[in-house]
């Protein structure tokens, strides 16, 4: 067999790179608790868990979709490959159908940092593990939630964007963006 070699500076600075992209994007998915996302390498890695098996399941990930480079975009698109597309929006649709039928009580609650509204408003955006600070979070900022009106998507959209401002929030909060 012959020996294989990369002898030019180019295939060199082309492998360097490759490692580097590798290296980044494993730190990525180490950092966050979603892991490898959806895809072939979600699938084969499916149910394992550390980092070799997170970092496996990008690498399929990576290595198919430089192969096939539409399979990320049918696989999100058809539900496939581990792809839950519909999870936020239905997550947003709770969260905003809440809030256009409760606006008045909501408010209220807001206002006083405090009532079943905003905590069960804290319940669905996620914020279970801190309902208090997160009460009282958006009595403080009650004007920056209702800057834009009563109008139920900006009411979210401007209490995620509260959540975002505070460390603590951003932290237990999910999905806070």
């Amino acid at each position: 067999m012959p020996k294989i070699t990369i002898s030019t500076l180019e295939g060199k600075m082309k492998i360097l790179i490759v490692f580097f992209i590798a290296v980044l994007s494993s730190i990525q998915v180490y950092a966050s608790d979603k892991g490898p996302g959806c895809g072939v390498g979600k699938v084969v890695f499916e149910g394992k868990k550390g980092l070799g098996n997170h970092l496996g399941a990008t690498s399929v990930n990576g290595t198919v979709n430089y192969t096939v480079p539409t399979h990320q975009s049918f696989a999100m698109s058809f539900g496939v490959l581990g792809c839950d597309t519909d999870q936020t929006v239905k997550t947003e649709l709770k969260q905003t159908f809440f809030i256009s039928n409760n606006v008045n009580d909501l408010m209220n609650d807001i206002s006083k940092g405090e009532g079943d509204y905003l905590f069960a408003y804290g319940e669905l955006l996620g914020c279970s593990g801190d309902l208090e600070y997160f009460s009282k979070h958006l009595k403080v900022n009650f004007n920056l939630v209702i800057q834009d009106g009563t109008i139920a998507k900006n009411i979210l959209l401007n209490t995620k964007r509260v959540l975002n401002d505070s460390n603590h929030l951003k932290k237990i909060c999910i999905p806070a963006a």
